[in-house]
């Protein structure tokens, strides 16, 4: 994150992961580094955007979704199944 342009940041979200707050750290992560390093958003503006990576050259974009807690395996096959094409 911080040699993407997101130093301040990348400084702020390991303070508190290594302090254990995940809560915490996640909150610190702005929009503008989610946006610049991944795809998120609704099913409809996420296939966009993985659109747009093909359509400016990139041949196979890895989709590497994360889900947590009791349904996290659920959560991670929706988010696939929402993302196809």
């Amino acid at each position: 994150m911080a040699e993407n342009g997101f130093p301040e940041a990348a400084q702020a979200i390991r303070t508190a992961w290594t302090k254990g707050d995940r809560t915490g750290a996640a909150k610190l992560v702005p929009d503008e580094l989610i946006q610049s390093m991944g795809v998120a958003g609704t099913p409809t503006e996420c296939r966009e955007r993985i659109e747009a990576y093909r359509q400016s050259g990139l041949g196979l974009p890895i989709i590497f979704p994360v889900g947590e807690g009791a349904n996290a395996k659920q959560t991670v096959m929706d988010t696939i199944r929402a993302c196809v094409p």
